[in-house]
């Protein structure tokens, strides 16, 4: 595992802020420009594929993410 150290950033639609004032993206579920802050965490040095995680879940008995941003 990789540390990444944890920071503040902004996001959403940066559109307003400059020229015409205009959203940049025409998607409904674009936010507001807001901060966000994120604590220290590790990440894979390593690509895990699909498969990769289906193998983990089998192999230790853990059920799959039933959350909808989880496919």
């Amino acid at each position: 595992m990789v540390p990444v150290q944890g920071g503040e950033f902004l996001m959403g639609d940066f559109g307003p802020l400059v020229g015409q004032k205009l959203p940049f993206s025409i998607n409904q579920d674009d936010k507001v420009l807001h901060k966000v802050v994120l604590s220290d965490f590790s990440i894979s040095k390593f690509k895990v594929t699909n498969d990769d995680y289906n193998k983990y879940l089998q192999i230790t008995g853990v059920k799959k993410s039933t959350h909808p941003y989880f496919f």
